[in-house]
């Protein structure tokens, strides 16, 4: 709540100081909140991957050595 208030008067006192530089600082605020969400998207998505193999982990081992023992290789 106070961090939204200071940027927002940030961005008042830059918009009428330059509006140039105001645009230029809402894109990078914006392009900062960007690499925020893509971290924290990458870490749900990381966490749910590790929850599954923890929970579904003793039935992984057999199907992985299932599939293992199915490749075949070719000798060229």
């Amino acid at each position: 709540m106070l961090l939204e208030r200071l940027i927002g008067v940030a961005n008042l006192v830059a918009e009428r100081a330059s509006p140039y530089l105001a645009k230029r600082a809402r894109r990078r605020l914006s392009a900062a909140q960007n690499v925020v969400e893509y971290g924290l998207l990458i870490a749900t998505i990381a966490l749910i991957v590790l929850l599954a193999g923890n929970v579904f982990g003793h039935q992984l081992g057999p199907w992985l050595a299932l599939l293992a023992g199915r490749v075949t290789t070719v000798g060229t």
